[in-house]
């Protein structure tokens, strides 16, 4: 599902500043190397945000243009908006929007072969940051992921912008955020020095440690957010779900971070692409989860994060996002799963993948 350019690992970004009014100082900060900006974003987030860039792109004095794009991210279209870049002289492309807009930017930067920048209006997942895009075809199946040989050059969050989104986002992030300490783990309860590599062993600290500080921090933070307040609490799950979370990603490759829960994504949206469209990224990931814990044989966990996810107005199983529970479907997606290289132990895989049907 993959198609690996480089084998560096990316810790980070060139810069990422967070905090309100943080959409004015773009200008500014990306100044410093670009004139010629290429803006690109859905319809939404960009009406959200572009009397304010404008703003703040018209004081740097720096010139730019803005398109709409508002399908999947794929490589047609990708390298079509990259050219229309190069034509106008762009010397950077920001992305503005969600996870699908911060892929698609970066896969853009990717073909015209200029730095990027993200300015992301949700936490529905962290790929503001990481340096990997997720690609589909023109239907929204997965194609796999494309992974970039250069780190995002900028991040701006703007916590005005961040405090109004959809309650719903937030919990597909946090989500995306919690599923690194599980699925790092992979067939194992704990993660140790003698099987697992210095890599994942140092992911896994912060991915605990962003476990942890989510689940601390998250009734207050989607409490807050639902009614477009700032908190301590808001702040912490920014900084936990999109940074911290995609420095994980860099630490281990985009790989090791990942295991069941964005396998069965990948799957879904792959061989039951019309049933999944609906359902975000992270909810998707989530209903994973389920199937990771019991093969990490942490079954006592299984129900407690169920609830969570309830709680959250989320499903918990396949059906509960239009999967029907036959035995056809349950054994074309456990022989899909089983071809992956996260599936050892086909046995235990099999009760596992029961717990979500």
């Amino acid at each position: 599902m993959s198609e690996i350019v480089d084998i560096a690992y990316k810790f980070g970004c060139g810069r990422y500043i967070c905090g309100f009014d943080v959409l004015e100082m773009v200008g500014n900060q990306v100044s410093r190397a670009a004139k010629r900006l290429f803006v690109v974003g859905g319809k939404t987030a960009l009406s959200l945000t572009r009397e304010r860039l404008t703003r703040g792109f018209d004081e740097a004095g720096i010139e730019y243009v803005f398109a709409e794009y508002n399908g999947f991210c794929a490589h047609k279209a990708a390298r079509e908006y990259a050219e229309k870049a190069l034509e106008l002289g762009a010397d950077a492309i920001i992305g503005v929007g969600g996870g699908r807009a911060m892929d698609f930017s970066k896969l853009c930067g990717v073909y015209a072969k200029l730095p990027t920048y993200t300015v992301p209006t949700s936490l529905s997942t962290c790929a503001a940051f990481t340096t990997l895009s997720v690609i589909y075809d023109e239907s929204g199946k997965t194609v796999g992921n494309y992974y970039l040989e250069e780190e995002v050059r900028g991040i701006f969050v703007d916590y005005g912008i961040m405090i109004n989104q959809p309650v719903r986002l937030v919990a597909a992030g946090i989500m995306d955020a919690l599923a690194k300490h599980i699925e790092i783990k992979n067939g194992h309860r704990e993660v140790d020095t003698e099987s697992f590599n210095i890599d994942l062993v140092t992911a896994s600290v912060l991915a605990k440690h962003t476990y942890e500080t989510i689940l601390a921090n998250r009734e207050e933070a989607c409490d807050c957010i639902e009614r477009h307040e700032f908190s301590k609490a808001v702040e912490n799950i920014i900084f936990a779900c999109l940074p911290v979370t995609g420095m994980i990603s860099g630490i281990s490759k985009g790989f090791g971070q990942s295991a069941l829960g964005h396998e069965l994504y990948y799957q879904l949206r792959t061989k039951f692409t019309k049933e999944a469209l609906s359902y975000l990224h992270g909810e998707v990931v989530a209903i994973g989860l389920l199937t990771q814990l019991v093969y990490n044989t942490e079954d006592e966990l299984v129900a407690p994060f169920a609830e969570m996810m309830s709680e959250m107005g989320m499903p918990t199983t396949l059906e509960g996002i239009g999967i029907e529970r036959t035995k056809e479907n349950f054994d074309l997606l456990y022989k899909e799963m089983c071809r992956s290289d996260f599936v050892r132990d086909e046995k235990l895989f099999e009760k596992a993948l029961k717990v979500i049907f």
